[in-house]
């Protein structure tokens, strides 16, 4: 909403700007926004075939009663410092810098600005003028702001004279090279020690100067001091002395004026400006000038190395009025990113963004943008600089906002994460950014103070959190005082997360969960290394103790600590359990967005029937307020006869969302395993079972004990406990004897000779023949037989039953009779069988 009302001036900036056909075509707005009312900032990148650059530019609007722009001095002068905390130490009460560049040049050596500065009519710096139309201020320029308030641009030239005697002439410069019929003042800031000056002239070499000329002088203040010694006509070079200064006088004529100084006598001397520049606010002398009345007038030569070669730069520029004041750099030397600029292609910039008159300041690792962001206290660097940090630097330009503190009127908040989407249920935080008065000035503010309300219905606000309750689009307001921001925020329910089961927990972590009891004593464990687990490393194990419950219901439950939330409308909850067979209910608890919570079953009352591992789902109501989340698991029983102890294993909970989605039965068994239809076949009607950590072991080879185990359970024969079957190597107190037993019983497995069944040894594919055809009474011939299996081979009429019936159908037209068959080939033969009989 802020950017809306604030970025309109700069649009039309914008569109206004962009005239010059070079830059227009390959020019993109990657950031800009308005400072302050009064100044905007614009970060423009350009891609051209060959060249990046990327182009800063702040653009103040002296129009604005309370936009200013001013010069930075660093106290002491000598004190470089970087122009981001230059533009922190001039900022303070009602004097807001809002944004900076570096400007003035400066001799490292030194310490000191290269070029003249006045301020207030002070002098702060004389400095020198360039010798050679291949430096940058060798024809004096200079930007200021005048006495009216209009910025300029322009060149300037001294007003200033010496007295000597009854004797009056005039400075034609001040620190430059001595040019014909010339008088030069040349002060201990030159940039040499002595004048460099040839024979050609008379020197008037002046100490004891009642003040400084090159610091703290007043333009127009008289200065004295003693002539020293004069340095007659046809030698030329005299020391500048450091308390003093040497006035050069060229030629035989001008020098005769003179020829009477004697040492010891006063001299006066007096430096002023010129217009436009008199009375100025402040003088900050640079150059080369870039643009003059609109185009592009260089006071350089294009061909200088340091004007021919691409470099980061920085300019300031004014558009006719004097009201308008560009600040503007180039990054460059980082390949890829800005290559930066000639100062022709500068130059033209400059043109194409409006700019009337412009003028080089110090660039190259200098070149430095700073400005203040909103919310921000004090502008931070925006460009990138090509020493890979900010240089210390001397006197910098200012751009000031000078209005006082208002009211709140412009309030930034967002939600952590920063998103405008989200699902039903959740909850994201709502953290202020900023709060603003009617000048873009951040204000300290209290979050308590803050006031949320959200339009729509979609949810609600608890503290500075937005809690989303409802499906639908809405606001989240926030209010501080007359500042509002507005969030638009989408609140979705997803109904199918796009995958067909989603893992709630692992249930291999006991912190998750507490124990919780009814009429029953309950703990819960993680599974130990000997205990079952069906996924990942360890399951929650559950131990029960009914005892006490008398016939009343008890209950032992696993509590979610934290509730397990769900995306969307699961059409099951799943959950593998390691059954003890004690005949109980196994049932859990949902609670819904509305607060209502609903019992779901994962057994019949009763069913918890089975020993081993199996995958139970119970079915989510389909009229929840979502989101739904899972609070409890636990298991019942009301039968006093059944309310003894035991022990559970839970583990890979998880929300289905397909109806048709197939639970893996065992973990080593993937959904592309060549047997898997069957072994699930057999699995759901708990017919097969696996081993305590999961697993099915498919191609392990198949034990005679378990192979009468899986045909009990396949004709639901029931085991037999006082058989008169008895082998030496299944005693009645083994654990498989009533099992085995009633299979040999039936005929359908025999026993070995000696009286052995020999329960752990294995079956070649031609006895499982045999058994199968026995227990099912298979018959028939097939239309082929199998190549390894002759009519006279022992078991040729069983495996050609199975054939005929197509139960067996071989490989590469072989049978393989006395391979020992698998755990998985088992499988698919028994469940082939089954299908065949029904």
């Amino acid at each position: 909403m802020i950017k809306k009302k604030l970025f309109i001036t700069i649009t039309l900036f914008l569109l206004i700007s962009f005239t010059h056909v070079a830059f227009a075509n390959a020019a993109s707005i990657y950031e800009q926004f308005t400072v302050t009312p009064g100044v905007t900032y614009q970060d423009v990148r350009i891609n051209e075939t060959n060249t990046k650059k990327a182009i800063r530019t702040l653009k103040i609007d002296l129009n604005n009663p309370y936009a200013k722009v001013e010069l930075g001095i660093p106290n002491p002068l000598t004190a470089l410092s970087s122009t981001s905390a230059q533009a922190k130490r001039k900022s303070y009460e009602n004097h807001h810098v809002v944004g900076a560049v570096n400007a003035a040049f400066f001799r490292p050596s030194l310490r000191l600005p290269a070029f003249l500065i006045v301020e207030n009519g002070k002098i702060v710096n004389l400095g020198v003028i360039s010798t050679g139309y291949d430096k940058y201020m060798s024809v004096p320029t200079a930007f200021g702001i005048h006495s009216n308030g209009n910025a300029i641009i322009d060149r300037f030239s001294y007003d200033a004279s010496f007295t000597v005697g009854d004797v009056t002439a005039v400075f034609n410069s001040i620190n430059k090279q001595r040019g014909e019929n010339e008088i030069i003042l040349y002060t201990p800031e030159y940039e040499y020690s002595s004048t460099k000056t040839n024979e050609y002239g008379m020197e008037i070499v002046v100490t004891n100067l009642s003040k400084s000329l090159d610091h703290d002088l007043t333009l127009g203040e008289a200065v004295t001091g003693t002539v020293q010694h004069v340095t007659s006509y046809g030698k030329g070079n005299s020391t500048i002395p450091k308390n003093g200064c040497v006035i050069s006088i060229h030629g035989a004529k001008q020098a005769e004026k003179f020829k009477n100084i004697q040492p010891g006598e006063t001299i006066t001397i007096t430096i002023d400006v010129h217009e436009p520049w008199k009375n100025a606010q402040f003088i900050l002398a640079s150059g080369p000038m870039l643009v003059n009345n609109g185009k592009v007038e260089m006071t350089m030569s294009e061909n200088s190395p340091q004007a021919k070669t691409r470099h980061p730069r920085t300019a300031v520029a004014i558009d006719s009025s004097g009201k308008k004041v560009f600040f503007v750099t180039v990054d460059g030397r980082q390949p890829g990113y800005s290559d930066g600029m000639t100062l022709k292609e500068f130059a033209q910039y400059l043109v194409s963004i409006g700019a009337y008159k412009a003028v080089n300041l110090d660039g190259g690792g200098s070149t430095t943008m700073a400005v203040r962001r909103l919310g921000q206290t004090y502008p931070t660097v925006v460009n990138s600089p090509s020493d890979g940090k900010e240089r210390s630097v001397s006197a910098i330009l200012l751009a000031v906002s000078t209005a006082p503190y208002g009211q709140p009127t412009y309030l930034s908040v967002k939600t952590v994460p920063n998103i405008n989407k989200v699902t039903v249920g959740r909850t994201v935080d709502l953290q202020i950014n900023y709060v603003l008065d009617e000048h873009l000035h951040p204000l300290p503010f209290n979050q308590a103070n803050i006031v949320y309300e959200v339009e729509g219905g979609i949810g609600k606000i608890v503290g500075n959190r937005f809690i989303a309750e409802k499906e639908g689009k809405g606001t989240i307001i926030a209010k501080y005082g007359k500042a509002i921001a507005k969030i638009p925020i989408t609140v979705e329910v997803i109904r199918n997360p796009n995958k067909p089961v989603v893992l709630l927990s692992g249930m291999d972590d006991k912190n998750q969960w507490e124990a919780e009891s009814a009429r029953a004593k309950t703990t819960i464990a993680t599974s130990k290394q000997n205990e079952p687990t069906f996924f990942g490393k360890t399951a929650l194990k559950l131990v029960y103790d009914f005892r006490k419950a008398n016939g009343a219901i008890a209950a032992s439950y696993l509590r979610a600590k934290k509730p397990i939330a769900m995306e969307g409308l699961p059409k099951n909850i799943g959950v593998w359990v390691y059954g003890d067979g004690k005949g109980h209910w196994l049932r859990g608890k949902l609670i819904d967005a509305a607060g209502k919570v609903h019992t779901i079953d994962f057994t019949k009352e009763g069913g918890l029937t089975w020993t081993g591992w199996r995958y139970v789902r119970a079915q989510v109501p389909q009229n929840v307020s979502l989101p739904i989340q899972l609070t409890k698991i636990y298991v019942a029983e009301a039968k006093k006869e059944k309310q003894g102890t035991g022990a559970l294993y839970f583990d890979k909970l998880q929300a289905e969302y397909v109806d048709n989605y197939v639970e893996p039965s065992f973990n080593d068994v993937p959904h592309d395993f060549w047997a898997r239809n069957s072994i699930e076949f057999l699995a759901e009607r708990q017919i097969i079972s696996g081993y305590n950590d999961g697993s099915f072991r498919p191609n392990d080879t198949l034990t005679r004990a378990h192979a009468a185990i899986f045909l009990a359970r396949a004709l639901k024969i029931a085991p037999v406990e006082n058989s008169t079957v008895a082998f030496h190597d299944v005693p009645r107190n083994h654990p498989y004897y009533p099992i085995i037993s009633a299979v040999v019983s039936k005929g359908i497995m025999n026993g070995k000779k000696s009286h052995t069944f020999d329960p752990n040894g294995t079956l070649t594919r031609a006895q499982m023949a045999a058994i199968l055809t026995r227990a099912y009474k298979l018959s028939g011939i097939p239309e082929k037989d199998f190549s390894d299996v002759p009519k006279s081979f022992w078991a040729y009429k069983e495996i050609s039953a199975l054939a005929a019936n197509g139960i067996a159908k071989g490989s590469n037209s072989s049978f393989r009779p006395n391979d020992f068959v698998t755990r998985a080939q088992f499988s698919e033969l028994l469940a082939r069988t089954l299908k065949s009989v029904q």
